[in-house]
Protein backbone atom coordinates (compact mmCIF):
# COMPACT_ATOMS: atom_id res chain seq x y z
CA UNK A 1 0.00 0.00 0.00
CA UNK A 2 1.48 3.30 -1.07
CA UNK A 3 1.41 6.10 1.41
CA UNK A 4 0.71 9.57 0.13
CA UNK A 5 2.85 12.51 1.13
CA UNK A 6 1.40 14.73 3.83
CA UNK A 7 -0.29 17.84 2.48
CA UNK A 8 0.63 21.15 4.08
CA UNK A 9 -2.11 23.49 5.32
CA UNK A 10 -3.33 25.95 2.72
CA UNK A 11 -5.35 29.18 2.82
CA UNK A 12 -8.58 27.36 3.73
CA UNK A 13 -6.86 25.54 6.57
CA UNK A 14 -5.47 28.80 7.93
CA UNK A 15 -8.94 30.33 7.73
CA UNK A 16 -10.22 27.49 9.91
CA UNK A 17 -7.23 27.94 12.24
CA UNK A 18 -8.02 31.66 12.64
CA UNK A 19 -11.64 30.87 13.53
CA UNK A 20 -10.68 28.21 16.08
CA UNK A 21 -7.87 30.37 17.50
CA UNK A 22 -10.35 33.07 18.51
CA UNK A 23 -12.18 30.48 20.63
CA UNK A 24 -9.35 28.28 21.92
CA UNK A 25 -11.50 25.14 21.77
CA UNK A 26 -14.14 24.61 19.09
CA UNK A 27 -16.35 21.97 17.57
CA UNK A 28 -15.55 20.96 14.00
CA UNK A 29 -19.21 21.05 12.92
CA UNK A 30 -19.79 24.66 14.08
CA UNK A 31 -16.52 25.69 12.43
CA UNK A 32 -17.54 24.16 9.10
CA UNK A 33 -20.94 25.88 9.23
CA UNK A 34 -19.40 29.24 10.09
CA UNK A 35 -16.87 28.95 7.27
CA UNK A 36 -19.34 27.52 4.75
CA UNK A 37 -17.46 24.33 3.88
CA UNK A 38 -18.57 20.72 3.71
CA UNK A 39 -17.91 18.21 6.47
CA UNK A 40 -15.28 16.38 4.41
CA UNK A 41 -13.41 19.60 3.65
CA UNK A 42 -13.53 20.69 7.30
CA UNK A 43 -12.13 17.37 8.53
CA UNK A 44 -9.45 17.52 5.81
CA UNK A 45 -8.38 20.97 6.99
CA UNK A 46 -8.37 19.76 10.61
CA UNK A 47 -6.21 16.76 9.66
CA UNK A 48 -3.70 19.05 7.93
CA UNK A 49 -3.57 21.42 10.90
CA UNK A 50 -3.20 18.51 13.35
CA UNK A 51 -0.37 17.05 11.23
CA UNK A 52 1.33 20.48 11.30
CA UNK A 53 0.84 20.53 15.13
CA UNK A 54 -1.18 23.74 14.98
CA UNK A 55 -4.34 22.09 16.35
CA UNK A 56 -4.87 19.10 18.60
CA UNK A 57 -7.91 16.89 18.81
CA UNK A 58 -9.77 16.83 22.10
CA UNK A 59 -11.64 13.71 23.17
CA UNK A 60 -15.03 14.17 24.79
CA UNK A 61 -16.80 10.85 24.26
CA UNK A 62 -20.35 12.18 24.48
CA UNK A 63 -21.32 11.75 20.82
CA UNK A 64 -21.58 15.48 20.22
CA UNK A 65 -19.07 15.63 17.38
CA UNK A 66 -15.39 16.34 16.93
CA UNK A 67 -13.60 18.98 18.98
CA UNK A 68 -10.24 20.62 18.39
CA UNK A 69 -8.09 22.87 20.57
CA UNK A 70 -5.54 25.33 19.27
CA UNK A 71 -1.93 24.56 20.20
CA UNK A 72 0.60 27.20 21.21
CA UNK A 73 2.19 27.01 17.78
CA UNK A 74 -1.27 27.39 16.22
CA UNK A 75 -2.06 30.48 18.29
CA UNK A 76 1.31 31.95 17.33
CA UNK A 77 0.72 31.17 13.64
CA UNK A 78 -2.80 32.66 13.74
CA UNK A 79 -1.47 35.79 15.44
CA UNK A 80 1.26 36.15 12.79
CA UNK A 81 -1.40 35.84 10.10
CA UNK A 82 -3.50 38.67 11.56
CA UNK A 83 -5.76 37.10 14.20
CA UNK A 84 -5.28 39.49 17.10
CA UNK A 85 -7.43 37.51 19.54
CA UNK A 86 -5.71 34.12 19.36
CA UNK A 87 -6.28 32.13 22.56
CA UNK A 88 -4.43 29.05 23.79
CA UNK A 89 -6.67 26.57 25.56
CA UNK A 90 -5.21 26.09 29.05
CA UNK A 91 -7.01 22.90 29.96
CA UNK A 92 -8.77 20.27 27.89
CA UNK A 93 -10.71 18.59 30.67
CA UNK A 94 -14.12 17.35 29.52
CA UNK A 95 -16.05 20.23 31.09
CA UNK A 96 -14.03 22.93 29.32
CA UNK A 97 -14.11 20.98 26.06
CA UNK A 98 -17.91 20.77 26.19
CA UNK A 99 -18.07 24.45 27.09
CA UNK A 100 -15.75 25.31 24.19
CA UNK A 101 -17.94 23.35 21.80
CA UNK A 102 -21.05 25.15 23.09
CA UNK A 103 -19.39 28.56 22.70
CA UNK A 104 -18.35 27.62 19.17
CA UNK A 105 -21.98 26.80 18.32
CA UNK A 106 -23.01 30.25 19.60
CA UNK A 107 -20.22 31.92 17.60
CA UNK A 108 -21.21 30.00 14.46
CA UNK A 109 -24.87 30.93 14.88
CA UNK A 110 -23.99 34.61 15.25
CA UNK A 111 -21.73 34.39 12.19
CA UNK A 112 -24.47 32.78 10.10
CA UNK A 113 -26.85 35.58 11.10
CA UNK A 114 -24.29 38.27 10.14
CA UNK A 115 -23.84 39.30 13.76
CA UNK A 116 -20.46 40.13 15.21
CA UNK A 117 -19.07 37.69 17.74
CA UNK A 118 -16.41 39.36 19.88
CA UNK A 119 -13.78 37.21 21.54
CA UNK A 120 -12.76 37.86 25.14
CA UNK A 121 -9.27 38.95 24.11
CA UNK A 122 -10.81 41.42 21.64
CA UNK A 123 -12.90 42.91 24.45
CA UNK A 124 -9.81 43.40 26.59
CA UNK A 125 -7.89 45.05 23.74
CA UNK A 126 -10.59 47.36 22.36
CA UNK A 127 -10.62 50.81 23.98
CA UNK A 128 -14.38 51.28 23.40
CA UNK A 129 -15.04 48.40 25.82
CA UNK A 130 -12.86 49.87 28.58
CA UNK A 131 -14.81 52.19 30.84
CA UNK A 132 -14.16 53.54 34.30
CA UNK A 133 -16.36 51.91 36.93
CA UNK A 134 -17.11 53.72 40.18
CA UNK A 135 -18.90 52.07 43.08
CA UNK A 136 -20.93 54.37 45.33
CA UNK A 137 -19.93 52.45 48.46
CA UNK A 138 -16.20 52.52 47.71
CA UNK A 139 -13.67 55.31 47.29
CA UNK A 140 -13.18 56.53 43.74
CA UNK A 141 -10.12 54.97 42.14
CA UNK A 142 -8.45 55.95 38.90
CA UNK A 143 -8.58 52.82 36.74
CA UNK A 144 -5.32 53.53 34.92
CA UNK A 145 -3.14 54.36 37.94
CA UNK A 146 -5.11 52.42 40.60
CA UNK A 147 -4.84 55.40 42.97
CA UNK A 148 -7.53 57.12 44.99
CA UNK A 149 -9.06 60.18 43.38
CA UNK A 150 -9.36 63.29 45.52
CA UNK A 151 -12.80 63.55 47.15
CA UNK A 152 -14.85 66.53 45.95
CA UNK A 153 -17.06 67.10 48.99
CA UNK A 154 -17.08 66.67 52.76
CA UNK A 155 -19.50 63.76 52.42
CA UNK A 156 -17.09 61.96 50.09
CA UNK A 157 -14.23 62.59 52.53
CA UNK A 158 -16.27 61.01 55.35
CA UNK A 159 -17.33 58.10 53.12
CA UNK A 160 -13.75 57.54 51.91
CA UNK A 161 -12.42 57.45 55.48
CA UNK A 162 -15.17 55.06 56.63
CA UNK A 163 -14.63 52.68 53.73
CA UNK A 164 -10.86 52.64 54.17
CA UNK A 165 -11.11 52.12 57.94
CA UNK A 166 -13.76 49.42 57.55
CA UNK A 167 -11.63 47.59 55.03
CA UNK A 168 -8.68 47.59 57.41
CA UNK A 169 -10.45 46.94 60.72
CA UNK A 170 -13.09 44.24 61.24
CA UNK A 171 -13.81 45.56 64.76
CA UNK A 172 -14.61 49.05 63.47
CA UNK A 173 -16.79 47.56 60.77
CA UNK A 174 -18.85 45.65 63.35
CA UNK A 175 -19.26 48.81 65.50
CA UNK A 176 -20.31 50.99 62.52
CA UNK A 177 -23.03 48.67 61.22
CA UNK A 178 -25.64 50.47 63.34
CA UNK A 179 -24.67 53.96 62.17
Amino acid sequence: MARRAPVLPGPGSYRLLAWVARLGIAGIEPARLALGVSQAVAYSHVARLVDARLLSRAWVGDGGGGVVAVARAGAREAHERGTSAAVVARSAVPRSVRHGRAVSWAAALLGLRDRAWVAERELHAAPEWQVAVYWPSRPRVNVETNRLLAPTSADEVDLTIRVLVRASSPTYASLMIGS
